[in-house]
């Protein structure tokens, strides 16, 4: 059975030599051995359909790494450079991936509800098809609210070209893709609707969403405001 040598990203010292049939196997011997993979060096490792649950990835390098379909519950990725991974149809139920560096990684039916992407680099990503629902999401660039839009799509002509323009918007200034939703009228509210549904407390949403998300909670306040009170018990005098 080959070895496989699990090292550090920036010392190059060894973490681990583990015997295994492939790396995925000994990188989920590792994982289920408590071992932490902080900085590991896993760029352009095959890790498909690796069980990879709670894993410490700390800062990890996975650069053009393999990992479509892995199960990713609960792992720590936070600062791992993900550029060019591959994580379709992966799961990443709840996982941490802020700060990560997930450009021009492919997350195309990636499950990713739950997740925290705060202060993840998400341009160039593709998101399609990916779950998002209670995802902590950063707004930073176009291709996640692209996607949101997509995945709720607007009947006209107009709902469509606004959900291409977001997807080929290159831009590289955080936010500056909410110019290309003002002005459309009826698209507009539209798309601020779409998204507004998507902002949580924590993230780094625009304030003009923000504002909407607590205009919206407000109303349904207002329209339900609960049962009336009733009086179950008093003393009498």
């Amino acid at each position: 059975m080959p070895t496989y040598l699990i090292r550090h990203r920036w010392t190059r010292r060894e973490l681990a030599v583990i015997e295994a049939p492939t790396t995925a196997r000994a990188l989920e011997w590792a994982v289920r051995c408590g071992m932490s993979l902080i900085d590991a060096d896993l760029a352009g490792t095959s890790l498909r359909g690796a069980f990879l649950a709670a894993a410490d990835l700390r800062a990890a390098g996975l650069a053009g790494a393999d990992l479509a379909g892995c199960y990713l519950r609960r792992a720590d990725l936070r600062g791992a450079d993900l550029r060019g991974a591959r994580l379709a149809h992966a799961f990443l139920g709840a996982a941490d991936l802020r700060r990560a560096d997930l450009r021009e990684a492919d997350l195309s039916r990636t499950d990713l509800r739950g997740v925290n992407l705060v202060g993840a680099d998400l341009r160039g990503v593709i998101l399609t098809g990916a779950r998002l629902s209670d995802a902590l999401c950063d707004w930073r660039w176009s291709a996640l609210p692209a996607e949101l839009l997509r995945q709720c799509p607007d009947p006209s002509t107009d709902g469509h070209r606004l959900v291409i323009d977001l997807a080929f918007h290159d831009d590289p200034a955080p936010w500056s893709w909410m110019r290309l939703i003002s002005g459309r009228g009826p698209v507009t509210e539209w798309a601020l609707g779409v998204l507004a549904a998507s902002v949580r407390d924590g993230d780094n949403a625009p304030e003009l969403l923000q504002c909407l998300t607590a205009d919206a909670a407000g109303l349904s306040l207002l329209a339900d405001p609960g049962p009336a009170p009733r009086m179950l018990w008093t003393r009498r005098s």
